[in-house]
Order: structure tokens, then C-alpha cells, then sequence
């Protein structure tokens, strides 16, 4: 087998054969799920939020849409992405200068030995980290990526007071709604919220830690058990999973805490699958990407230590980076260790400096 084997892997399998092996597996490769944040709050919260990104590289590549996933795009906004593209104003050519040793200017300070020269100062960490961790790019938001045609596990619990349960995929939902045993009959127009209400007859969240759903999910709640069975089926049937990365508190991911959110163990469970240096990684059948503010990332120790522990909502902040981390890497789990130290860009810092140019950036020398 290729694929996960969950403890209750023969049971899924058998509701699966009973909804239909052809229709599920046509359905989990053919669509995209994203996991992750969507901006401050996951979920969906207060409803789908508006996608309001500052530019990133240029108010070309924001247009274009640049780092979404061409598997999100519709053909017909395919279209109108080449179609913008084509019109993008291409760089003046600089024609290098020559030398007389037949060196290109370009070339000039791998001679000289100033190409490998760095300051390692503070100002250019700063500047290097913000272009390669985006810490002021807010990136994708919710709607961005529903509208786009991807699947959220949002979309499955649902929203109150939203008809956002109407763009599941139908077979995935029914799937769901099996594997979740609920006792009241599958509806596409009844969310996944109000059919758990309903059977547990609560009006406690599915994504409360008080839910009653915890005794018959093995002490997950109804939103963590939905989110688990849809990984089993991307992994069994093949599809695309997007994590989505900036926004998640890592101590709640990588330390061993009492306090383990939906999102938090979504990434303990995926990032399993990933070793250094990797963005996309095998997940039986189907595929990881990650991302970060909605472009595809190598992830590494120094984004998540940006965004190490909460404070006030706020992300990215100086109250939100890791001060002392490194000190105690042999405390958080293993799975901290399936990650480089930095991106390629800040590899020229020694890992010491990296850890010393953080404690600056939080306040805490």
C-alpha cells in the first residue's frame, strides 16, 4: 500500500466502496485542497474574507496572480492570465560591460572574490528576511482560493449564516458524511455544521474542545476527524493537498504543548512527509505543496520561527519571533528536524548569527 493506513483504514475503505471507488477517486485527483490560514482568525471565520494582498515583487506579478496554483485557475481565467502576461513590459536589455581580460561585468565579483563577500549585518538579515519570509505580505485569503475552484475543509464543517457547504465536491461530501457515520441522511445543501448538530444534538462548535464528538472520534473533534478523512482520500485516491503556512503559531505545531488547534495538527500530520529543501513532497497517492502568503516556499526553521508564538493575533511581529528556540531544538518534536535552518538566500549567514540576528529582531538580546 502506498497510501496512509489509518487505524480505521479497512472501515474507510469500505464506506468508500459503498459511495463508489471510480466517482471518489475522479473527485480527489482532479481537485486541489488547501489546508493552512487564510488570513488572521483561520477558518473562514466572520464570513469569506477579501483577498487584500500588498504587492509582493510588483503590481505586474499581483495582477497576474503569480504564484497561485495553475491548478486553481479556471480555463477561462487561464486565458485571461496569458493573455495579461503577454502584455507585461519585458526588461531593457544591458549589455554588459567588457573587460579586457574578456571577463562579463556580470562576472566581475567572482574575480575580485567580492561575490562572496557579506557583512552578515543586522539591517541586511532584515532586508534579506523580509524578502524571503514576506513578513508585511498578508498573501492568498479565502475567497481567493474558493473562487478559484479549490476545495477548503472549511467548506465541509461550513459557516454559519453562508451557503459556502454548496461548493464541496459532491462525492467528497458524501463521502465524508459517511465516514463521519452521522445518522441524519447526506444533503449537499445541509452543511456538514448543522448535520453534526443535529446527530450529536449540541449546539457546541464541531471545532470546540468541549464537543461531544470527541467520545466517538477518538478524542478528535468533528472538525479535526472531517479534516483526517479527507487527507486519508487525497492520499488513497490521489490529488493535489496546498498547506498554506505564514499564519500558523509553530510553538503549537513543533512544541509539545497541551493546546493543539486544527490547524496545528494538520501540519504535525503532514509535515511527517516532508525533508529538507523539498516545497512539494509525495503523500501516498497524492501530493504536498507549501506555501507561504500563497506562493509556493521552501519551508525552513527561520519562517517558522517568525511566527513562533501568539500575541494578540498579531503575526509576524516583533512579539511573535522566536527568541531562544534553538537552545531547546532537542525538545520539539521530530518532526522540527525534516526542515533546513534558512532559505538559500540567507545561507550565508552561520547558523549562530541567524539565532543572534533573531533575538535582535524580538527584543530580546
Amino acid at each position: 500500500m502506498t497510501y496512509i493506513q489509518e487505524p480505521d483504514h479497512a472501515q474507510l475503505e469500505s464506506i468508500a466502496n459503498q459511495v463508489g471507488l471510480q466517482k471518489l477517486e475522479a473527485a480527489f485527483r482532479t481537485n486541489t485542497f488547501v489546508y493552512g490560514t487564510m488570513g488572521k482568525g483561520s477558518l473562514i471565520v466572520s464570513g469569506i474574507k477579501r483577498w487584500l494582498s500588498r504587492p509582493r515583487r510588483s503590481d505586474w506579478e499581483v495582477m497576474l496572480g503569480e504564484g497561485a496554483s495553475a491548478a486553481c485557475r479556471s480555463p477561462t481565467e487561464e486565458a485571461k492570465f496569458q493573455a495579461r502576461r503577454a502584455e507585461r513590459p519585458q526588461p531593457v536589455q544591458v549589455p554588459h560591460r567588457a573587460r579586457p581580460d574578456g571577463v562579463r561585468g556580470r562576472d566581475m565579483g567572482a574575480t575580485s572574490g567580492r561575490a562572496n563577500h557579506r557583512e552578515n549585518t543586522p539591517n541586511e538579515f532584515r532586508e534579506l528576511l523580509n524578502r524571503e519570509v514576506n513578513l508585511f505580505d498578508p498573501g492568498r485569503r479565502a475567497n481567493y482560493w474558493i473562487d478559484s475552484g479549490c476545495q477548503m475543509m472549511d467548506l465541509y464543517y461550513g459557516e454559519t449564516g453562508t451557503n459556502v457547504h454548496e461548493k464541496r465536491i459532491p462525492a467528497i461530501a458524501e463521502f465524508v458524511h459517511c465516514a463521519m457515520q452521522f445518522s441524519v441522511p447526506f444533503e449537499m445543501k445541509k452543511s456538514g455544521r448543522e448535520t453534526y448538530m443535529e446527530h450529536f444534538n449540541t449546539s457546541i462548535e464541531g471545532y470546540d474542545p468541549n464537543t461531544p464528538s470527541v467520545k466517538q472520534y477518538r478524542g478528535l473533534t468533528a472538525t479535526k476527524e472531517m479534516s483526517r478523512i479527507i487527507r486519508w482520500g487525497i492520499s488513497r485516491f490521489g490529488g493535489t493537498l496546498i498547506f498554506e503556512g505564514r499564519e500558523l503559531y509553530y510553538s503549537q505545531v513543533f512544541a509539545n504543548m497541551e493546546r493543539c488547534g486544527d490547524t496545528d495538527l494538520e501540519a504535525r500530520e503532514l509535515f511527517k512527509y516532508f525533508t529538507p529543501g523539498r516545497s512539494t513532497v509525495a503523500f501516498g497517492k497524492g501530493k504536498i505543496i507549501f506555501y507561504w502568503s500563497g506562493k509556493e516556499t521552501v519551508p525552513t526553521k527561520v519562517h517558522f520561527l517568525t511566527n513562533w508564538t501568539w500575541h494578540n493575533n498579531e503575526t509576524h511581529g516583533a512579539n511573535n519571533i522566536a527568541a531562544a528556540t534553538f537552545l531547546r531544538e532537542n525538545k520539539l518534536l521530530p518532526i522540527w528536524n525534516n526542515f533546513d535552518i534558512a532559505p538559500k538566500k540567507l545561507s550565508h549567514f552561520d547558523q549562530e548569527t541567524i539565532w543572534s540576528h533573531l533575538r535582535q529582531l524580538s527584543g530580546s538580546i
